[in-house]
């Protein structure tokens, strides 16, 4: 193996982004909007990531010189933490740390780029040849190295500590390949089945064919393509926008958030999606039945992004410090995450949310209920009503009853510390509003003055009741779509 030039990339920049029940992931709303066929361009990212499928031993040391036995050792799945100011597991240091992680990758013969994201000081080791050096103190920053690989079986090791403020550090590699924008796999039917006739690079995704074929050997009616790259994006909720003439599908890391598999003449969708700071994987597929042939994706930050159910904030640490690495709209809250993570770039352990709406009730007893793996508080109008903010396996229900009416405000905090993730909340009415009783006063004969007959008017009160009792929980985005006027 030759290692080649390390260089540094310019620190990446994070910008800001912008209450029923159980469901994971956003909702995506797509909406049609007529427009002319002008094609759009899509933005140009970086090639695609080898993502490696095991585990990475990670040795945890309570300094920042790997000295000495770890503190503690578990298994991560991926090198992609942004713990920010907060630690990497309870009862552990969030400065002076190090962490070393191993693991064996199968690679194919080539070329082969290394991606570091890091602050504050990094190593990377393929086979103990150094590939990738930045032992120094510094702010989040990216820096990549070259080195060519033989085919077999490596061991890779990464070496990182944080001195002091944010923790930051990512990994990855990639196979360099003729596919820098995005990867083009086209076929001569409308299934994508078999193999495709034509593999190409396509710079930009916008392509107005009308009656014409995408190229030579395809046909001009009964086609599919299937589109992939990766794309840097900043934390924050993102619109992408697709002009399709027939059927679309669009994928982020591996999830499916835009479905429109059917014929249609030209129209626009767009869907709504938040997304941590990282390298995120874009999949497109597209279908062409007959007549005009279209297909244009694009992508744009929302500046102030709505949250019409739950606004959820997600926290790579387990004790909501710091900035939350994803906002999102979340539709209930009824997730089992088991061993995974909540979203893409967040750890699948030593992770916190909190939870915020407004909810409307009709004047009547409530019951209200929660469930975690682990840690759970609920409040209502600040006040707390559910505290269990402790390690938890879910077996049991927390429950309180309260007399509500008018709009509340209600926050859910949640925390996990290891194994699987788990979070429910929910409430049902089980009574009405009590009804006063009126005292009857007793009048005179002989004094014609009347007294005044008293009222009792009916005062809410939070009234905690803890009831444990088992109960039972998971989402996904949902596009629409509308017709626009065919391209000429």
């Amino acid at each position: 193996m030759l290692p080649l030039a390390a260089t540094e990339t310019p620190p990446l920049v994070p910008t800001s982004t912008a209450p029923p029940f159980p469901s994971p992931e956003p909702t995506a709303t797509p909406t049609a909007i007529l427009l002319p066929p002008t094609p759009t361009p899509t933005r140009r990212p970086t090639p695609r990531p080898t993502t490696p499928p095991a585990s990475w031993r990670g040795e945890y040391f309570a300094n920042p010189s790997l000295a000495g036995p770890p503190a503690f050792v578990r298994n991560d799945a991926e090198i992609r933490f942004t713990w920010g100011q907060g630690a990497p597991a309870p009862q552990f240091p969030a400065d002076q740390f190090s962490v070393r992680w191993t693991r064996t990758a199968t690679f194919e013969v080539g070329l082969y780029r290394f991606h570091a994201v890091v602050d504050d000081g990094v190593r990377i080791y393929v086979d103990s040849t150094p590939v990738l050096d930045a032992w120094q103190d510094g702010p989040r920053r990216e820096i990549t190295a070259d080195i060519r690989i033989s085919a077999g079986s490596h061991t890779v090791r990464v070496e990182y500590y944080e001195r002091t403020g944010n923790a930051v550090v990512q990994v990855w590699w990639e196979k360099l390949t003729a596919y820098p924008d995005w990867k083009g796999e086209y076929w001569p039917n409308r299934n994508l089945s078999g193999n495709p006739v034509l593999v190409r690079n396509d710079e930009n995704l916008s392509f107005s064919w009308g009656s014409g074929s995408p190229a030579f050997g395809i046909p001009a009616d009964g086609f599919s393509a299937r589109w992939t790259r990766t794309f840097p994006f900043e934390g924050a909720t993102y619109r992408f926008y697709v002009i399709v003439d027939d059927g679309v599908r669009l994928w982020v890391d591996d999830q499916l958030i835009l479905d429109a598999w059917q014929d249609g003449s030209a129209r626009q969708l767009t869907v709504d999606y938040a997304l941590v700071q990282g390298i995120h994987s874009l999949r497109v597929e597209y279908y062409e039945n007959t007549g005009e042939a279209r297909i244009q994706v694009r992508w744009e930050k929302v500046t102030s992004p709505s949250y019409p159910d739950w606004k959820g904030e997600y926290w790579p640490n387990p004790s909501l410090s710091g900035t939350p690495a994803l906002v999102r709209n979340d539709r209930l809250i009824d997730f089992d995450w088991g061993t995974g993570a909540p979203a893409w770039g967040l750890p699948a352990d030593n992770f916190s949310a909190r939870w915020t709406r407004q909810v409307t009730f009709e004047p009547a007893l409530y019951r209200i209920y929660a469930r975690a793996d682990d840690g759970i508080r609920v409040y209502v109008d600040g006040s707390l009503i559910i505290n269990e903010w402790h390690p938890s396996d879910a077996t049991q229900t927390y429950s309180v009853d309260l007399l509500l009416s008018g709009t509340r405000w209600v926050m859910v905090e949640y925390y996990e510390g290891g194994g699987r993730a788990l979070v429910q909340v929910w409430w049902k009415r089980i009574g009405d509003w009590p009804t006063p009783t009126a005292t009857p006063t007793p009048t005179h004969p002989p004094t014609p003055t009347p007294f005044p007959t008293p009222t009792l008017t009916p005062t809410p009160t939070l009234t905690p009741v803890p009831t444990p009792s088992p109960t039972p929980g998971e989402p996904t985005p949902t596009p629409e779509s509308s017709p626009l006027p065919p391209a000429p």
